[in-house]
C-alpha cells in the first residue's frame, strides 16, 4: 500500500534526493548544487511573535503601529531558528548592518517549538509569516512586524530527473502546488 514519509530535513537531504530515496523537497529559493526541477510555491516575510501577555503588550490592547520598535526588540532576549545550527540568521544581519545586536538566548532547529517557547516565556521569536500565524492561532501569540526591513524569501519544491514524469510524483507535486496556491491566495487576499 502506498504512504507518504516525511523526514526532518537536514544537509543529506539533496544526498537522498539525487540517490532517488526521496522524491521532492519543500526549501527556499537558496541556491542548490546540481541540476534539480523546481517549481516556486510562494514568497514568504517574516514576522515577530510574542505571548499575548508579554511585558511589552501588557496595558497596550491594540498597538496602533503593530510594529516593534527597534529599541524594544533588541532589549529582549530571542529565540533563534537554526535549522543547520548557528548561532545567527539573517535578523542579527540585518541587525549589524544598522549597528545593533540582539541577545539570543536559545536556538533550536523547530519552528512550531520555538513558537510554544514563546507563548511560555518573554523569548521574542521571528518567524517567517505563514508559519507565525498558523501558532499565533492556536498557541496564545500575538504578530508583530519586525523593526528593520527583512529580506523575504521564495519557497519552491526540488526534484530529480529521474521522477519527473513519474504519475504518482506529478499527481503528488501537483497537489503540494495546488494547496500551496490556495493557502497563499488565502494569506495575500484576492489583489495579489
Amino acid at each position: 500500500m502506498a504512504g507518504i514519509e516525511v523526514i526532518p530535513f537536514s544537509d543529506a537531504v539533496f544526498e537522498l534526493l539525487n540517490a532517488g530515496q526521496v522524491d521532492f523537497v519543500l526549501y527556499s529559493d537558496d541556491p542548490v548544487a546540481g541540476t534539480l526541477r523546481t517549481r516556486p510555491l510562494f514568497r514568504e516575510t517574516y514576522s515577530c511573535v510574542l505571548r499575548t501577555n508579554h511585558p511589552l503588550l501588557v496595558n497596550q490592547e491594540a498597538r496602533a503601529d503593530e510594529v516593534l520598535s527597534l529599541e524594544e526588540f533588541v532589549a529582549w532576549p530571542h529565540a533563534l531558528v537554526s535549522i543547520f545550527g548557528g548561532r545567527t540568521g539573517e535578523v542579527d544581519d540585518a541587525l549589524a548592518a544598522c549597528h545593533q545586536k540582539r541577545h539570543i538566548a536559545l536556538s533550536l532547529p523547530y519552528f512550531a517549538t520555538a513558537g510554544l517557547v514563546s507563548a511560555a516565556s518573554d523569548l521574542i521569536v521571528t518567524l517567517p509569516t505563514r508559519v507565525a500565524t498558523a501558532l499565533a492561532d492556536t498557541n496564545g501569540l500575538r504578530l508583530l512586524k519586525p523593526p528593520l526591513e527583512l529580506p523575504g524569501f521564495g519557497y519552491r519544491m526540488l526534484w530529480h530527473e529521474r521522477s519527473h514524469e513519474d504519475p504518482g510524483c506529478v499527481w503528488l507535486r501537483d497537489l503540494v502546488a495546488a494547496t500551496a496556491k490556495h493557502q497563499n491566495a488565502a494569506h495575500t487576499g484576492p489583489s495579489a
